[in-house]
């Protein structure tokens, strides 16, 4: 299947102004809630939803590890791999990010 990138952000560095490391955010995409955000080894996203009550994970805190936090109840997901850490015992969907000299791009295909 090929991918199908559709562009975020016009470069690396107008990401990280919004996206300081350690930080997420919701982004929208077709009517689609994305937790997005930068961490020491690049950007990454991952399904907002937290599984438990459906709060937006974009408003919850990120470790330094990696590991966001849902802002009602603290479950804790992989921001790398959307895997669920602890609490809810359910893994989130991870999407494709690349960063290259022409902006930051996520896979479509993949929502």
């Amino acid at each position: 299947m090929a991918a199908n990138w559709v562009k975020l952000f016009d470069s690396a560095e107008d990401a990280a102004n919004l996206f300081p490391i350690n930080t997420v955010k919701t982004i929208k995409i077709d009517n689609k809630r994305i937790c997005f955000g930068q961490l020491h080894d690049g950007f990454f996203a991952i399904d907002d939803t937290c599984p438990h009550q459906a709060a937006s994970l974009g408003m919850g805190d990120c470790s330094p590890s990696g590991y966001v936090a849902c802002p009602w109840h603290h479950y804790l997901f992989d921001l790398r791999t959307g895997r669920d850490i602890g609490g809810t015992e359910t893994d989130l969907r991870s999407y494709p990010i690349r960063v290259d000299k022409t902006g930051i791009f996520i896979d479509l295909l993949q929502l």
